[in-house]
């Protein structure tokens, strides 16, 4: 049937990866980049000491598809960061040590 055209054979979705920063911050991810360096040994050649290396690209709705739990997510985590703005103390120049007469310069 494939060869006729007559049905479509789709790639299996791969399991959603989430980086949690905290219980109120949770947003999923797409790995892009692991190593790991062994740099010491026992001498049984068993590494004792290693580094990790590990890159992340957060996923958007602009990446997955509409109805997708990943875009659920995502969007909880935009209305999340918009609670929080909303409730963190106004700032000033002045706090940030600059003046309104640094921001013309």
């Amino acid at each position: 049937m494939a060869k006729n055209g007559a049905i479509e054979i789709s790639p299996i979705e791969m399991p959603l990866t989430l980086f949690t920063w905290g219980s109120k911050r949770v947003v999923p991810v797409k790995l892009s980049e692991f190593s790991i360096n062994e740099s010491a040994f026992d001498v049984n050649l068993n590494p004792i000491r290693a580094s990790l290396s590990l890159s992340v690209k957060l996923l958007t709705i602009s990446d997955l598809p509409a109805g997708h739990r990943g875009a659920e997510l995502y969007m909880a985590h935009l209305a999340q960061k918009e609670r929080m703005a909303g409730v963190a103390a106004p700032g000033s120049l002045g706090a940030l040590g600059l003046s309104t007469a640094d921001m013309g310069r």
